[in-house]
């Protein structure tokens, strides 16, 4: 602000000792510069406007590159939680709405806390990026994927029934333990573990569906680790069940 600042109260300074001069006979008469405090004050004004017009940018980009912050997990650069729920829905009224299919994969990595506990906390965050990586080379660009918090994943699949979501499960559970993630000039191998759960008509909200693949990532973890659990889907209501 203040490089726009110094030159208009200059340029306005500058014309009205200019009239001033002029009106006191310092220097001959001309319409010109008798009207140079006009000119002066117009010119400073559409600098200090400038200015404003200037400051407005910036200010308006500082507001847009910290919704998006606040919206991106720092560590892995993919949706937070807030953003997740947020962006599913959207999508979650659109398939209630058009009657669609959909599903969701809630994945954590296995035994994360003795990785960060051995090899250090670098290490852990070596590992969160690379399964974010592996996620994000899985995904369809209509796919939901977020760091749901800690070392846990989440995949919103609209679109998507039951068996394709197990089966997107198993091909990500294998591509986990086919990782090396190399770390102080050593290597670590990991696995995760995975529940799927698929809408129905018994769901009120994406809270829902949340908690049902939480409930089926619970049983993937009590089964032996490194396995894809998925959810019954329930009995359909008959009209004498309504």
């Amino acid at each position: 602000m203040v490089k726009f600042f110094i030159p208009a109260v200059f340029m306005g300074a500058g014309g009205a000792a200019i009239s001033a001069a002029t009106t006191g006979g310092v220097i001959p008469y001309n319409t010109l510069l008798f009207h140079s405090i006009e000119i002066g004050m117009l010119i400073e004004m559409s600098i200090l406007a400038l200015a404003l017009a200037f400051n407005l940018k910036e200010v308006d980009k500082a507001r847009i590159t910290a919704e998006v912050t606040a919206q991106v997990d720092h560590l892995t650069a993919l949706y937070n939680r807030r953003a997740f729920t947020a962006t599913a829905s959207l999508l979650w009224d659109l398939g209630i709405r058009d009657n669609t299919d959909f599903s969701m994969i809630l994945l954590d990595v296995d035994w994360f806390k003795k990785i960060n506990d051995e090899h250090g906390h670098a290490a852990g965050d070596a590992v969160l990026k690379g399964i974010a990586d592996t996620l994000n080379q899985h995904i369809r660009d209509n796919d939901i994927l977020a760091r749901w918090g800690g070392e846990e994943f989440i995949i919103f699949l609209p679109n998507t029934n039951k068996q394709a979501a197990v089966a997107l499960a198993n091909v990500i559970r294998n591509r986990i333990a086919e990782m090396v993630v190399l770390h102080d000039g050593g290597s670590l191998s990991i696995t995760a573990s995975l529940g799927v759960a698929n809408f129905n008509n018994q769901m009120g909200e994406l809270e829902d569906l949340i908690k049902l693949a939480d409930i089926a990532l619970y049983k993937a973890k009590h089964s032996g680790r490194n396995i894809v659990c998925e959810m019954p889907s329930p009995p359909k209501q008959t009209e004498a069940d309504r």
